[in-house]
C-alpha cells in the first residue's frame, strides 16, 4: 500500500459536508496508521536453527553484531521487541568480545564455547564469568542473525545481526 491512497481518501472525505468531529478523529487515525513502523522480527524467532560443530560455531560467529531485539517468555509483557539500547558485539576468531554501547567498548573478555546438549547448542562463557548481560544463554545461528537464549530457565533471549 502506498501513502497516496490514504491521502486520497482523506481529501475525498473532508470535501463532503460533515461534523468537525468526525473529520478530526478521521485524520487522527490516518496519521496514526501512517506513522506506524512495521516491527522486523528476527528470523530466529520464526524457527529458523542452524547446527553447527564447535569450530564452525565460532568461525560464524566471528564478526561485528548489531543488538536488534530482546525477547522474555515470562515478564509482564511477554514476546519479542525491538532493542531499546544501541549496542554492538564484536567477536574474534582469539576468542574475545567486545561490547560496545553507543559506539564505545564497555567490556571486553575472553571466551570459551560451552558444549550444551550433547553438541546440539553452544553457550558462550566469559571470563571472567558473567562479564557480559547479552551473551547468556544457549547460542543460535540463523543466516546473519544470532541469538543467545536464555528464556528456557526464566532469563532472556538476545537478538544480534551480523554488520560485518
Amino acid at each position: 500500500m502506498t501513502y497516496i491512497q490514504p491521502f486520497r481518501l482523506l481529501f475525498h472525505y473532508l470535501q463532503k459536508p460533515f461534523n468537525v468531529m468526525k473529520k478530526a478523529i478521521l485524520i487522527a487515525v490516518l496519521l496514526f496508521s501512517i506513522s506506524c513502523k512495521k516491527r522486523e522480527v528476527p528470523s530466529i524467532v520464526k524457527g529458523c536453527r542452524e547446527i553447527y560443530n564447535e569450530a564452525t560455531t565460532l568461525k560464524k560467529m566471528v564478526g561485528r553484531w548489531k543488538y536488534i531485539a530482546v525477547g522474555c517468555a515470562y515478564c509482564t509483557t511477554p514476546g519479542v521487541r525491538a532493542a531499546d539500547e544501541n549496542v554492538e558485539i564484536l567477536i574474534t576468531k582469539e576468542r574475545k568480545i567486545t561490547t560496545y554501547v553507543d559506539g564505545v567498548a564497555v567490556k571486553i573478555s575472553d571466551f570459551l564455547l560451552k558444549d550444551s546438549y550433547n553438541g546440539q547448542f553452544f553457550s558462550l562463557e566469559t571470563i571472567p564469568s558473567n562479564e557480559n548481560t547479552y551473551t547468556y544463554g544457549v547460542i543460535e545461528l540463523c543466516q546473519n542473525e544470532l541469538a543467545f537464549k536464555n528464556s528456557y530457565v526464566d532469563g532472556g533471549d538476545f537478538y544480534f545481526r551480523k554488520i560485518e
